[in-house]
């Protein structure tokens, strides 16, 4: 899910490899390649669309798995969560919360004392707000690319690691069929 909706979002980082072996420490994987020109000077939506990647994992088991959530879209929560608090309190991106919210960002967040409570209670709105359009960006486009979706379950379940090629591959088959 995190190589499909990453694949339908433009301008984004490319997968270099999709891996469904189970590990350690994971279920699976999904490896993108960085590009640091693409990293100097982001805008508000790139940083939303990466969110959106990190939470299809959890939007597909809201879509697909029948008995729930399980705990396995942790990390991924935790991405996105830091994701959308750099958002707001490193870049400045948010105007409901003034410029000056941008000095928040050299604050250790694991010691929330250091702000007062209005800080708090303003971050914690907008990440919701963040982490709730992304997670609508990313259900959308998994539910309106479900065949594309199926293509690429369908391919794992058959080689388990898919590289960039094969995704580019089946990629184009799913356009070219639409």
């Amino acid at each position: 899910t995190h190589t499909h909706t990453h694949h339908i979002l433009e301008d984004h980082k490319k997968e270099h490899l999709c891996d469904l072996g189970f590990r350690e420490d994971f279920l699976g994987m999904t490896l993108f390649e960085f590009e640091p020109e693409k990293q100097l000077s982001c805008n508000r939506d790139y940083y939303v669309d990466n969110i959106a990647v990190d939470l299809a994992g959890r939007v597909a088991e809201e879509i697909f798995h029948t008995k729930g959530y399980t705990s396995g879209a942790n990390s991924d929560l935790q991405k996105a969560t830091n994701t959308a608090r750099a958002i707001i309190t490193e870049f400045g991106m948010i105007k409901d919360c003034g410029e000056n919210m941008a000095f928040l960002g050299n604050y250790d967040f694991g010691d929330f004392s250091l702000l007062s409570d209005e800080n708090k209670r303003q971050i914690n709105e907008e990440t919701k707000k963040l982490i709730d359009e992304a997670y609508q960006r990313a259900k959308t486009m998994l539910q309106e690319n479900r065949p594309l979706l199926d293509s690429v379950a369908k391919a794992l379940l058959a080689n388990e690691v898919l590289d960039e090629k094969d995704l580019n591959r089946i990629c184009k088959e799913y356009q070219e069929g639409k």
